[in-house]
């Protein structure tokens, strides 16, 4: 710092230079010994430099607080609480610069409340509509049990959408402060994916969506999470694999290319070749698959997997470091109009804040897997 100090003063240091050197060169014009005019050039250098040091230390401690403040540009509360702690300097300059750090923090911290102010009220009444919406949803749904028909089941469908968007604003308003509601506890991960599948029950039957558990049942692991929170997570996973599932064309004329093999056979391979058909078939139909498993066991970062596979139509590898941005839709949303690029989003932010790992990987217009990485309690 004093280099930088010393630099930033050259024209003061060229003038005191000069304020020693011409008086006693005047002298040594006017007659006087070469010693003398020496002698007096040193005096005045001296106490030049004198009255630098001391000017120098005096603002030395309030420049090394205006450094250590420069360099936090990243960490903007800890650069603020440094320019809370700064001493008020005794000089002219250093008066000016701390009056502007603190104007500065003032006027940030005033509109930080205001935000925050803002926020809340935003996510309060984000809370109180979504409350309010569902007493006249469900009342919906109640006059529609008893109506049988299929334009009712395409009302309960709609009314089952229409809840799950108004769950999706709910979350996003508190997405921001997660850390206020979240309670994190030992539980079944096949009892939050059995929640998450029934809460989605008329969207997938809707959509023919065949549903495997097998896997997680079998090992019936226990996580640490928030379940509300993971079922919400899994719930929008879920929407993405009906939304984005393949054309069911496709899947009937691969069916019925199957039935026509099965009936092909002789009659003594004609119950194996069946056999194979349906099993060709559940593959064929639209499918999301629930799977875990252990990783990085007996290790510092020992977490439980959590798969969630479909056969849909997959994702354009252009898009796949893009899906978790807000607003993206990718090549697909062209294609749906119901995509908003919120799902996904909120996945990622809301597992960032429970400390859990998400990924995603793909083939176009064969499938999609998400990976949640969850902590392992089962020790």
């Amino acid at each position: 710092m004093l280099f930088s100090y010393g630099k930033s003063h050259v024209s003061s240091l060229v003038c005191c230079l000069l304020a020693a050197a011409i008086p006693a060169l005047l002298a040594y014009v006017a007659g006087m010994s070469l010693d003398f005019c020496l002698l007096c050039m040193l005096l005045v250098l001296m106490m030049l430099a004198i009255a630098g040091a001391v000017n120098y230390l005096r603002v030395a401690s309030f420049l090394r607080s205006l450094e250590r403040i420069a360099q936090q540009t990243k960490d903007v509360p800890a650069a603020h609480a440094a320019i809370e702690l700064l001493e008020r300097p005794d000089f002219y300059e250093g008066e000016l610069a701390y009056n502007a750090l603190r104007t500065i923090v003032l006027g940030s911290q005033r509109q930080t409340a205001e935000a925050q102010a803002q926020m809340n009220q935003y996510r309060d009444y984000i809370e109180t509509w979504v409350h309010e919406i569902k007493t006249p949803l469900a009342a919906a749904r109640l006059m529609l049990q008893n109506e049988p028909t299929s334009y009712a089941r395409g009302l309960q469908a709609e009314l089952s959408r229409t809840e799950e968007l108004a769950e999706q604003a709910l979350y996003l308003a508190r997405s921001t402060s997660v850390e206020k509601d979240y309670v994190i506890c030992q539980t079944s991960l096949t009892t939050v994916v059995n929640t998450a599948i029934k809460s989605r029950m008329h969207t997938l039957i809707a959509a023919g969506m065949h549903v495997d558990t097998s896997d997680v049942v079998a090992q019936d692991l226990q996580v640490a999470c928030d379940s509300k929170w993971l079922v919400f997570i899994i719930g929008q996973l879920i929407d993405n694999a009906v939304r984005y599932r393949k054309e069911q064309s496709q899947s009937a004329d691969m069916q019925e290319a199957a039935t026509q093999s099965a009936s092909a056979q002789g009659a003594s391979t004609q119950d194996a070749s069946a056999q194979d058909a349906g099993a060709q078939n559940s593959t064929c139909a639209p499918t999301v698959r629930f799977s875990a498993r252990i990783c990085n066991d007996n290790t510092a970062y020992e977490r439980i997997d959590l798969h969630i596979w479909d056969n849909g139509c997959g994702i354009a590898p252009e898009d796949i470091s893009r899906v978790f941005d807000r607003g993206f839709t990718g090549q697909n949303g062209r294609k749906h109009a119901r995509s908003t690029g919120i799902g996904l989003y909120l996945v990622a932010q809301l597992c960032c804040k429970m400390g859990q790992t998400v990924t995603l990987t793909s083939l176009q217009g064969e499938w999609t897997d998400v990976c949640i990485g969850l902590p392992n309690l089962q020790k």
